[in-house]
């Protein structure tokens, strides 16, 4: 009877564990899982100089060859970030309905820039822009648009006349030959010929004044990147990559090799981000189920496998 109990007792055991965080049982059966240095949802991964910033409402960064991140001081909810090429700037939310941009000055302190701000983002070129309405004129006469303003460091921004050329309201930025294009998408990215865009499931491209449509992923597009003549997309059920042809097609999404299906799998993504061929290519994933599924996850090449960050 006693013999019979703690069998029983280890069964139980073993049942909660798995209960209690499936993913990271599931995958701990292939590799000896890291113990994360960033949690939650990361929203965002910027790379200035030789440095990786990542945004999850704090702020935490790291070298392009070290493995673990490290968490900067902020007395503010980091919302999103953006780099231009010489700076770094974040979104800031210091009460529940207003949005600032801040500065972070060489003597490592953030400057506020600029109140009232409605979106932060840059075109992966050197060039950081935010987005906030102006009022003109007065009274019935009185009219707001949604206005963006080129960021340059500690100087005044810059007014930009600008219209987007997807959508009507203006969320992200491409590069494209030296030229910036403005988009509503803000699942975008661009290579050396082509600008793409996701609609939905389908990725769109063109250069600026026309679209064609091409592959289609399994669910709704999230988040992309392209590194090489792969582009990565993340979506509403996992991360796919797609090779872009000579005309700027694109070939059919397979999923990731290696241990990607039981590292994040079907999950949602928040982000992809690719930045070489060795270990700063990562997946942010979030779940409506529960808050034990946000990771960032990162691939180490040594051992050709996904671990968390």
């Amino acid at each position: 009877m006693k013999k019979l109990s703690l069998i029983i007792f280890a069964l139980l055991l073993i049942f909660v564990s798995c209960e209690q965080s499936p993913i990271f049982y599931h995958i701990s059966q292939e590799i000896k899982l890291d113990d994360p240095t960033i949690g939650g949802k990361v929203y965002a991964i910027k790379k200035l100089g030789d440095t990786l910033y990542a945004a999850n409402e704090l702020l935490s960064y790291k070298s392009m060859s070290d493995s673990r991140w490290t968490k900067m001081s902020t007395s503010f909810k980091v919302t999103n970030i953006a780099v231009d090429s010489d700076n770094l700037y974040a979104l800031g939310n210091p009460s529940d309905d207003t949005f600032s941009v801040y500065l972070y000055t060489a003597e490592k302190k953030w400057e506020k820039i600029v109140d009232g701000v409605s979106s932060l983002f840059d075109d992966n070129a050197g060039n950081a822009y935010f987005v906030k309405d102006v009022t003109t004129g007065t009274g019935d006469d009185a009219t707001t648009k949604a206005t963006v303003y080129k960021l340059a460091g500690t100087s005044e921004p810059e007014l930009q006349d600008v219209t987007a050329i997807s959508g009507s309201e203006i969320k992200s930025a491409v590069n494209l030959g030296g030229t910036t294009y403005f988009l509503e998408n803000t699942a975008s990215a661009a290579s050396d010929s082509h600008i793409y865009i996701s609609d939905d499931k389908t990725i769109k491209y063109g250069t600026g004044s026309s679209w064609e449509k091409t592959s289609v992923a399994d669910s709704s597009i999230t988040s992309m990147c392209i590194f090489g003549n792969q582009l990565y997309v993340g979506t509403e059920s996992g991360v796919f990559v797609a090779t872009i042809n000579e005309d700027g097609s694109l070939s059919s999404f397979t999923t990731l090799p290696s241990n990607a299906e039981s590292a994040f799998g079907d999950r949602e993504v928040l982000g992809v981000w690719k930045f070489d061929d060795k270990d700063n290519f990562f997946v942010s994933v979030t779940s409506t189920t529960a808050s034990i599924y946000d990771a960032l996850w990162g691939f180490n090449s040594d051992s050709g496998k996904w671990n968390l960050e």
